[in-house]
């Protein structure tokens, strides 16, 4: 495989099979992301609650919270500042498939034993900051599937337009699962 097809598996894949494969490697990732002491909040965001483990279902939420959001601000954009058709299918499945990198981080934070941290330590424990390094380039690699998506699925290539939806989804995905936390 070459990093051509790592970096934008959409020119390959998009519509439904995106979807479908990008919600069963979501479902996958909150699974295992639930029992190793991590979720995903927001957009972009890996958070480590360590033994403040979180229920499957709250994991899962989160993640396609987070999805749902994105996916729908940029098919809105997409749709305002395209001149080509949308397909909402490739919009929503391409940034399903986007979001494959959390796997790894999944993963890593069950390897790494990241459950299994004090999240109030005085120190943080040498497993976190191994998870840290490990987590920022699987963000950046989202990011980059995510603007990859973006232009494939909507043919708009502007980077700046891209970053602000990407800025604002998450800020509405945190304020979406703060709410959601306040109500169970």
């Amino acid at each position: 495989m070459n990093l051509a097809v790592l970096l934008n598996p959409f020119t390959r894949v998009a519509g439904f099979p995106a979807l479908l494969c990008g919600c069963g490697i979501m479902l996958i990732s909150a699974a295992i992301a639930a029992p190793s002491g991590i979720y995903f909040g927001g957009t972009l965001s890996i958070q480590v609650v360590g033994q403040l483990q979180l229920p499957f279902g709250e994991v899962l939420l989160r993640l396609f919270l987070g999805w749902l959001t994105v996916a729908t601000f940029l098919y809105i954009v997409g749709s305002r500042f395209s001149q080509s058709k949308i397909r909402i299918i490739d919009v929503y499945g391409t940034f399903a498939l986007a979001r494959t990198p959390l796997l790894i981080a999944a993963l890593f934070a069950l390897l790494l034993g990241v459950g299994n941290i004090d999240p109030q330590p005085r120190q943080m424990p040498m497993e976190f900051w191994v998870f840290a390094a490990i987590t920022l380039p699987v963000v950046i690699w989202v990011v980059v599937l995510s603007y990859n998506a973006f232009v494939v699925s909507t043919n708009v290539k502007s980077k700046w337009l891209f970053a602000a939806v990407l800025i604002v989804s998450d800020i509405v995905a945190a304020i979406l699962s703060i709410l959601f936390r306040l109500l169970i």
